[in-house]
């Protein structure tokens, strides 16, 4: 037997050319944003997918093929993550399109989006994580030539508990990363 033929290889073409595409150019092909929710009991994934207009953040449910439209921001939505649970997906709200905003939640489920820094002026952010269990959230936010580390208690309403900064400085400060029970 070839490698083309019934070979682990081509099976496994052939599987992926029955989902969506994820390297489509100038068609309305999804193009996932965030991994799947491995290790999780919600066979869901995050997708960015451009129909006729701006992209926008989808729910791809893995089982059906069905995706859900989860945002619908004028300027689009092309980054966003979900948490470990696949409750959530959050993306950084920038209502005028120019990176400057607020990290936001939403159930994946659907429903109205939560501020998850209601309290702090607008910030530059592309760095958000989650723990696996706890309920943890961290974020790099940038404002004023200040980057600050901030960290709380993502509750089950979406809000963040406890939301307060644990580093600032001038230099710079990249990825953050929390262990599967919420440590830094």
């Amino acid at each position: 037997m070839t490698r083309t033929e019934g070979s682990r290889w081509s099976r496994r073409r052939q599987r992926a050319s029955q989902r969506p595409s994820r390297h489509g150019h100038g068609d309305s092909a999804p193009r996932r944003s965030s991994w799947p929710a491995e290790r999780s009991t919600h066979p869901a994934s995050l997708w960015s997918r451009p129909p006729d207009r701006a992209p926008q953040l989808y729910r791809w449910d893995i089982n059906s093929g069905a995706l859900t439209q989860l945002t619908d921001a004028p300027a689009g939505r092309i980054l966003g993550y979900l948490t470990p649970d696949a409750r959530w997906v959050a993306w950084l709200d920038d209502t005028a399109g120019d990176e400057i905003g607020h990290w936001a939640v939403a159930p994946v489920e659907g429903g109205a989006p939560v501020d998850l820094t209601p309290g702090l002026a607008p910030y530059a952010s592309e760095a958000i994580a989650f723990s696996r269990r706890g309920g943890r959230v961290a974020m790099v936010t940038a404002a004023d030539d200040r980057l600050n580390l901030m960290a709380g208690q993502l509750g089950n309403d979406g809000r963040v508990d406890g939301l307060r900064s644990l580093h600032g400085t001038h230099a710079g400060l990249g990825e953050v990363a929390l262990s599967s029970d919420g440590r830094l």
